[in-house]
């Protein structure tokens, strides 16, 4: 694949990221904040799973659709980070939130590293394989867990957020 094309995805991959931050208002308007980044969450390990369906087409369809669905996803990705700092800044008790906020960051962090390292340890181009399935398995396990988390602990974020005045 020619540099320029991998710079022209590269450029629309932050057009896509932005459209997030402007799509993810008027979905959680409509159907609430919880119920929105879960939508967010899942849309992004749908996109991601059907982009690794791509790569493993080996033609130029497969590249281009690979990289279109990886695009799509970061709508996903995005879309879902701002709930997910929502629910954490309405969902958290005052006196802790910084605590927890702290603790998710170095988390986040620790998760970065962990990336680093895989790159590290699978450098080759023929390695990327695994990388990607890793990352598709980590994304399908985060919308399943985000799902059962807000299954489980709706009623007690929400009774959080009406009593700040917010809309669950």
């Amino acid at each position: 694949m020619p540099e320029w094309e991998i710079g022209l995805f590269r450029g629309l991959g932050a057009v896509f990221g932005l459209a997030a931050t402007v799509i993810f208002p008027f979905i959680e308007k409509k159907i609430g904040l919880i119920k929105s980044s879960k939508s967010f969450v899942i849309y992004q390990a749908i996109t991601v799973a059907i982009a690794l369906a791509f790569f493993f087409s080996d033609s130029r369809m497969g590249q281009l659709g690979f990289l279109a669905f990886v695009l799509l996803s970061r709508i996903g990705v995005y879309g879902f980070g701002l709930g997910e700092m929502q629910i954490r800044q309405l969902g958290i008790r005052p006196n802790v939130r910084g605590e927890v906020n702290g603790f998710a960051n170095a988390l986040t962090a620790v998760a970065t590293l962990g990336l680093f390292a895989a790159g590290v340890l699978l450098p080759s181009t023929g390695d990327f394989v695994y990388l990607i399935i890793a990352s598709v398995v980590f994304v399908i396990l985060a919308a399943l867990v985000f799902s059962f988390w807000a299954w489980k602990t709706k009623d007690k974020v929400l009774l959080n957020m009406e009593h700040e005045g917010i809309r669950g």
